[in-house]
């Protein structure tokens, strides 16, 4: 498959450098099982090309700062920052395995645009360095909308925006959550859909910008977070 097919925007070295991802990513995924998708195709339409369906809607400028907060295997944070080479990423998750894998396949690329940390988002939220610190903050098959919303938002600073990879039931139920963003000091701005190609397959992005800074209350503790999510019909 030709990836420049799928993302014509892109540079014939930014192509060159996600396909070295994706060999990379498949040798380490038959080390650590870091995705069920094991095919190079596969790699490449439902990590690499639905990790940058995104592209449209940012608005990214040099020296911005990117969580990617619960980024598992890498994706969507290792294909953007080979896209934005002037802005600073840093790769979130909890289990030291998959960042370990993360941060090998980043050296092997010589990305110098990004880090990886090792942490639970619920706790991280909680310290300075990173409450309310990033223009941009990312999930992609995280969780729910709600408790996307009480683990990213913290982490974006007031002017700064969320975007949250969803699949196509969110496109008509977003709204309802507009007060849960509130609560955390942000607002809905948009639900953007999109199709991934060749698999035909519907995606929407939810964009929340932070408005003002979140309560220090969130985001509550694990054991909290399990038991009562926000969504509609708890919040």
């Amino acid at each position: 498959m030709n990836l420049s097919d799928h993302l014509p925007q892109l540079t014939e070295d930014q192509i060159a450098q996600l396909n070295t991802l994706t060999d990379l990513f498949l040798e380490t995924n038959k080390q650590i099982n870091l995705s069920s998708i094991r095919d190079r195709d596969g790699v490449l339409i439902k990590h690499v090309v639905d990790s940058l369906l995104i592209l449209p809607y940012l608005k990214l400028k040099a020296k911005d700062k990117v969580l990617d907060v619960g980024t598992g295997g890498g994706f969507p944070g290792l294909a953007l920052a080979i896209v934005y080479p002037e802005v600073h990423f840093t790769l979130l998750d909890a289990t030291q395995k998959k960042i370990n894998a993360v941060q090998a396949m980043s050296d092997s690329l010589g990305l110098k645009n990004m880090e990886t940390e090792w942490d639970r988002a619920e706790e991280l939220a909680h310290e300075g360095d990173f409450r309310h610190q990033f223009d941009l903050v990312i999930s992609r098959a995280l969780a729910h909308f709600g408790t996307n919303l009480e683990l990213c938002m913290p982490f974006v600073r007031p002017g700064g925006k969320f975007f949250a990879y969803q699949g196509p039931e969110m496109a008509e139920k977003w709204m309802n959550y507009n007060d849960m963003a509130k609560k955390l000091g942000g607002k809905l701005i948009s639900c953007h859909n999109t199709v991934l190609p060749v698999e035909e397959a519907k995606r929407c992005f939810i964009e929340v910008e932070q408005t003002t800074a979140c309560i220090n209350s969130f985001p509550r503790p694990t054991s909290q977070i399990r038991k009562r999510p926000l969504e509609p019909e708890t919040y």
